[in-house]
């Protein structure tokens, strides 16, 4: 058995931070609702990034703004038409 292992297939991401907005309707996909609300997450050097975070309704419970949330998942994206072009959303 490899000590490590390498997945080369999926690209996943652990951040915690601040949320700075309620979650707001996103979309649906495979028939479940999901979920779109905006963390703050601080770098070593004092600044932060914010940082969109797609959930499904199933695990979203009452997470409202002002909560520290820790995540652990996928980094994913999705094509989206905003005013009428196409555009990558991460």
């Amino acid at each position: 058995m490899y000590k490590n292992t390498v997945n080369f297939g999926v690209t996943s991401a652990k951040i915690s931070g601040e949320v700075i907005c309620n979650p707001v309707f996103s979309h649906t996909s495979m028939h479940e609702f999901m979920y779109e609300l905006t963390l703050k997450v601080m770098r070593l050097s004092g600044n932060y990034d914010l940082l969109p975070v797609i959930i499904p309704e199933r695990l979203l419970g009452d997470i409202r703004r002002g909560d520290f949330l820790k995540v652990t998942g996928e980094i994913r994206t999705r094509q989206v038409i905003e005013g009428g072009k196409n555009r990558l959303k991460v």
